[in-house]
């Protein structure tokens, strides 16, 4: 029986937005979503990183990790990132015990994706999604070289194969991020993604908007309502050609891909219209175009150094002290879920993925 990994993926974001749904009604219930920064070392400088890349002598260690995966409820969705996760030295641990009552991502630039790491997801029934990070055809954008480039092809060849063998229904997610130098190439590199690669999923993420996002540097919480810039693309209509282009390729060969900010529809009958979206390319924010964020209420953050936070890098709390529980029900993260409710966004969330009209 084949399996449909993209109806798979859908399920998952179905089930996410359901579940915000209800937490937000209840007020009552723990996220089922945990994004766990396992380290913020990498083994690639790529130039528009926003994290500080520096070993911190208060970083989580693996008893650290283990105890706050205690802490999770069951069938929640862990993903572990980075950094690059598979630079932390107790990864295998940490990924066989957080399978076990849990589900989980991983997001990866793929360079140490050797045979022992992909036969080691491959053996987690639980292992829902490989997301590797690819911008250009070479990811010379990240400083690849030829070899390096070659040898994440034969990698992620040697991935689906075993987990094809395995008839194992994880996800293959290629994830690029939207540069002014790969705009005029998203379509090209789409079709690579598919047909030479063969992703499951293409992910097209836009520059965030605001530095507080997802950082691995802690803000203070009064900067979530500082006015921030984000980049505007100089060529924002080669852009909107080109999603056209995706999403018409789409249709006719049956492939998925999203944006982020989830806005615009990459697999769609509807045409892109630019005059409609000219707002994703404002440098700032306008928290009257968007919903009420859903997001607080069904994920967080645990940063390498233990501090848990939302979606902006503002601490809750740090787990190696303080209980899940007592951070996300305590009065500092109530009082930021009431400004997300009294606003529906905030500066800080300017061009966030999770944004919707």
């Amino acid at each position: 029986m084949k399996i449909n990994r993209q109806e798979l993926a859908n399920k998952f974001y179905k089930d996410n937005v359901n579940y915000s749904i209800e937490s937000f009604q209840k007020e009552n219930m723990l996220p089922h979503r945990y994004v766990l920064v396992l380290t913020n070392l990498c083994n690639l400088r790529c130039s528009f990183c926003f994290q500080e890349r520096k070993k911190k002598p208060d970083r989580m260690e693996t008893a650290d990790w283990l105890s706050f995966i205690r802490q999770v409820p069951e069938n929640s969705r862990i993903t572990l990132t980075g950094g690059e996760p598979l630079v932390f030295k107790g990864f295998a641990e940490i990924f066989k015990f957080a399978n076990q009552k849990n589900y989980t991502n991983i997001v990866t630039n793929g360079l140490l994706l050797d045979n022992k790491i992909s036969e080691l997801l491959i053996s987690e029934k639980n292992f829902k999604v490989l997301g590797i990070s690819i911008d250009t055809i070479g990811n010379t954008n990240r400083d690849f070289s030829s070899k390096q480039w070659n040898d994440l092809v034969s990698k992620i060849n040697y991935f689906l194969n075993i987990r094809n063998k395995n008839n194992h229904e994880c996800v293959f997610d290629i994830k690029t991020v939207v540069l002014e130098d790969n705009i005029k190439d998203l379509f090209d590199i789409h079709k690579y993604c598919c047909e030479v690669l063969n992703c499951d999923t293409h992910s097209f993420q836009l520059l965030k908007g605001a530095d507080i996002q997802h950082s691995d540097l802690m803000f203070d919480y009064d900067k979530i309502f500082k006015k921030y810039e984000a980049y505007q693309y100089k060529n924002f209509s080669k852009l909107i050609e080109q999603l056209n282009l995706i999403r018409e390729y789409n249709l006719k060969n049956n492939y998925k891909s999203y944006l982020h900010p989830n806005i615009i529809n990459l697999n769609s009958t509807e045409f892109i219209e630019e005059k409609n979206f000219l707002f994703l390319n404002e440098k700032e924010h306008d928290h009257t175009k968007f919903k009420t964020c859903l997001s607080p209420w069904t994920s967080v953050h645990v940063n390498v150094d233990g501090n848990l936070f939302p979606c902006m890098a503002v601490s809750m709390g740090n787990v190696k002290n303080t209980n899940l529980e007592a951070i996300y029900f305590s009065d500092k993260f109530n009082k930021f879920k009431e400004e997300i409710k009294r606003n529906s966004t905030l500066n800080g969330c300017n061009r966030c993925g999770w944004l919707k009209v």
